[in-house]
């Protein structure tokens, strides 16, 4: 990896040229991807860019599988809680009973009290398929809910069309289909689950650079993971815990790094956790100072496959670099708004839900 030239700009990874962070990929971004892994599958593609360790564990851990479709919604800042609808009429009493039991006499003296309506049905309204289902105008959306209509899925007003942003974009607007559904208090199927509160994530910044994961469940071990991060990191410092942000497909690449099991959790600092095998533009690589990657002009904005040092010393631009299993671990125990706190102490910090323990 000597031939590697290591990144000097002050902007992280994650932050792209215009300024923001990249959370979601167009459908050309997913067309692009799933071409690409099967060209590699077929050529059995080896890029002499990646050390053949590093291409092993990119062969092996990269496999092929359709990507999610769009960025993740959050259902629950953006709809109504809850409808309540009127309950359902109440039998006739004259209508002949199912019941077996003719020891109740008919001229009981309750028979005429009234029958307490049941509790009303409340329902929740949610996007189909967990918000990945949406489109870019009204009219397609409206042809969808017609096909759902024609199927038996939407009929006597289950369902409604829903103008929205898609997350992580400030100027787009999208169409989706609401489905009504039953609130039984116990979560519905297709709302996203709460957050994980037992999870939360530590950087500490003092060499070795590491990153641990503690559970709140006494039942599964901590873990604790070699990192390289940056200088710029260090500016996070403090007891602010950052709310983490992840990509809805951590394999998709995006951006000029085409990082892998990206998760921010410094949004508008383009800084988060991800893998060290990506996959930058060639421009990328040139920008950096990697001359031999400037020709030819036309394929400036190819992607090759790359190798980032991790070893425990500051080495990014100011993202948290993990080992690629390490990243995959992490991106699958963490979840939307799990928490990060950023230090460099001797020791660990003991996570919020624990009593801190004084520095000595």
């Amino acid at each position: 990896m000597s031939n590697h030239p290591e990144p000097n700009a002050v902007h992280p990874e994650g932050l792209e040229t215009d300024g923001k962070a990249l959370l979601e990929g167009t459908f050309a971004d997913k067309l692009k991807s799933i071409f690409d892994e099967v060209m590699t599958s077929v050529t059995g593609n080896t890029d002499e860019d990646l050390p053949p360790v590093n291409l092993n564990d990119l062969k092996a851990e990269i496999t092929r599988q359709k990507p999610a479709e769009f960025g993740f919604i959050d259902v629950y800042s953006t709809l109504t809680d809850s409808t309540t609808v009127a309950p359902p009429p109440i039998p006739d009493s004259n209508m002949p009973s199912d019941s077996t039991d003719t020891d109740t006499p008919t001229d009981s003296t309750d028979a005429d009290e009234p029958i307490p309506p049941p509790p009303p049905v409340k329902y929740k309204w949610i996007p189909e398929r967990n918000g990945n289902l949406w489109y870019r105008t009204r009219r397609e959306a409206e042809n969808r809910l017609e096909r759902l209509a024609r199927q038996g899925v939407c009929e006597d007003g289950t369902c409604q069309i829903q103008q929205f942003r898609p997350y992580g974009s400030w100027w787009r607007r999208g169409y989706r289909v609401l489905l009504r559904v039953v609130d039984d208090g116990t979560g519905t199927p297709g709302v996203p689950p709460p957050p994980k509160t037992g999870v939360e994530v530590h950087v500490n910044l003092t060499i070795p650079q590491q990153v641990k994961l503690f559970w709140e469940d006494e039942n599964k071990q901590d873990l604790v993971f070699e990192a390289s991060a940056g200088e710029v990191t260090e500016e996070l410092i403090g007891d602010t815990l950052y709310p983490i942000t992840k990509r809805a497909d951590p394999l998709l690449k995006l951006g000029r790094w085409g990082l892998l099991y990206f998760a921010l959790f410094k949004l508008d600092r383009g800084i988060g956790f991800h893998s060290n095998l990506a996959n930058p533009l060639r421009k990328t690589l040139c920008d950096e100072g990697a001359e031999t990657y400037c020709e030819p002009e036309e394929e400036l904005y190819d992607r090759v496959k790359w190798g980032l040092v991790v070893d425990g010393t500051p080495r990014s631009h100011g993202c948290v670099r993990l080992k690629h299993d390490d990243a995959k671990t992490l991106f699958e125990a963490i979840d939307r708004k799990t928490k990060v706190r950023v230090y460099k102490e001797k020791t660990w910090l003991n996570p919020s839900w624990m009593p801190e323990t004084p520095i000595v």
